[in-house]
């Protein structure tokens, strides 16, 4: 917890508008891990470190979990599409991400349906959703 309470911090109340040094879910964090000191070596010392991208079905909190490691550590993981039926889910990726708008779906069947465009597809909706008859 303490670590999404670094990320961001909240406002204390909804209608309040956060100070300058105040960031809301609706911000991009300015500070990362990969900003800290003992990951910025780490990542120094992997120079052939290959950036895989992904694509992710499923943007509640499993979601947003992947997508942050996609923040922290640009050099190793790029997203570069999104799907979920919630519209809201989708825009709060697309302000955190450079993701082209031809690559947002409502369903995860239209990825299916397009050319590969992505190395990988992290499935993060809930467990009851993973199995349909396709």
């Amino acid at each position: 917890m303490e670590f999404f309470n670094k990320l961001f911090r909240s406002s204390s109340s909804k209608k309040e508008k956060p100070s300058s040094d105040q960031k809301t879910m609706d911000e991009k964090p300015s500070e990362t891990i990969s900003d800290l000191p003992e990951f910025v070596q780490l990542v120094e010392e992997e120079e052939n470190v290959r950036c895989v991208t992904a694509i992710i079905v499923g943007c509640g909190s499993r979601g947003l979990c992947y997508t942050f490691y996609a923040v922290n550590f640009p050099k190793r993981m790029k997203l570069v599409g999104v799907a979920d039926p919630r519209s809201c889910a989708r825009e709060q990726l697309k302000k955190w991400h450079e993701i082209d708008e031809n690559n947002f779906f409502e369903d995860w069947r239209e990825v299916v349906e397009r050319e590969k465009f992505a190395d990988a597809v992290i499935i993060t909706t809930p467990d009851q959703l993973h199995k349909v008859n396709y």
